[in-house]
């Protein structure tokens, strides 16, 4: 067996010292060098394949106009909606802040003008209604001494307008008269250093005007209704402070007789707006400050 086996060994073809490897397809070689080359730039996120095996970079696709599929995945949905949704709360709270603020100035200002301590902040928004009265009252007190925040005039118009709960018509013929002398007491409060008086009950509240403390009224009735100037007075010069507004007869007749304010702490100008009050005759102003109209 092992003659044999020389035998067969030296049968074979010598090589001289050279190593005999196994042959290697040269295509095999070249299309995994290709593959390998791929994978490389693949892996290095540099280019991507079309069908035909050419490679081009992404830099000449973006400038081609081309977007690879698959480059806005679903994270990025997620934050532009998530984006989107805070800008809206965001908005929706400086809208809601702005209003709040803006209401916030505007009673503020109704408040220092009723309390006689004015100071406007920011230039207060005026109601619908504030336009109407001063309109209607402009040609009472002149355009001039509204423009003044504070003047007694423009005080009294912001209660009417903003701060007395009757709110008065004064287009209405039949409660203009009402509206004229709620408005001359205001004046008459505010000029007088009002919210200072000693006692000032229900003053400037929603109260009919007859019920303010000082306050005197009569009841007048028109005898003939053709004849605005025919008139009579039920009652004379009765203090209906403690009287109830249902007793009252709001808006029936009572007219403001007199203001008995004596040595009530009143300091100021008696202003001219006192002189619409037509059925006025009783005015006790004695031991206060006060100068002529």
């Amino acid at each position: 067996a092992e003659d044999a086996a020389e035998e067969e060994a030296a049968s074979l073809p010598r090589t001289d010292g050279v190593e005999i490897v196994s042959a290697v397809d040269d295509d095999d070689e070249e299309e995994n060098d290709y593959i390998g080359e791929v994978e490389d730039e693949e892996l290095a996120g540099l280019a991507v394949s079309d069908r035909s095996g050419d490679f081009t970079p992404f830099d000449e696709l973006s400038s081609m106009g081309d977007t690879p599929t698959g480059i806005v995945t679903s994270r990025t949905k997620i934050r532009m909606f998530r984006g989107a949704w805070m800008s809206l709360a965001f908005f929706a709270v400086v809208y809601i802040v702005t209003q709040v603020a803006l209401q916030s100035v505007h009673w503020y200002n109704v408040w220092s003008s009723s309390s006689g301590d004015h100071v406007s902040l920011f230039g207060p928004r005026r109601s619908r209604r504030y336009t109407r009265l001063k309109a209607k009252l402009v040609h009472l007190s002149g355009k001039e001494i509204f423009e003044d925040e504070g003047s007694p005039q423009h005080k009294a118009l912001v209660y009417l307008a903003d701060g007395d709960s009757l709110s008065l018509d004064p287009y209405d013929q039949a409660a203009f008269p009402q509206f004229l002398q709620r408005y001359a007491l205001a004046v008459f409060y505010f000029s007088t250093n009002g919210p200072n008086w000693k006692e000032r009950t229900y003053w400037l509240t929603g109260r009919h005007e007859c019920g303010w403390l000082f306050v005197m009224c009569s009841d007048i009735k028109n005898g003939n209704t053709d004849n605005s100037n025919d008139r009579e007075f039920h009652s004379v010069d009765d203090d209906y402070s403690n009287t109830l507004d249902s007793e009252l007869g709001l808006g029936e007749g009572r007219r403001v007789t007199g203001l008995s304010l004596y040595g009530q702490g009143l300091k100021g100008t008696i202003p001219r707006e006192i002189g619409t009050l037509e059925f006025l005759h009783v005015l006790d102003l004695g031991d206060n400050n006060l100068k002529g109209i």
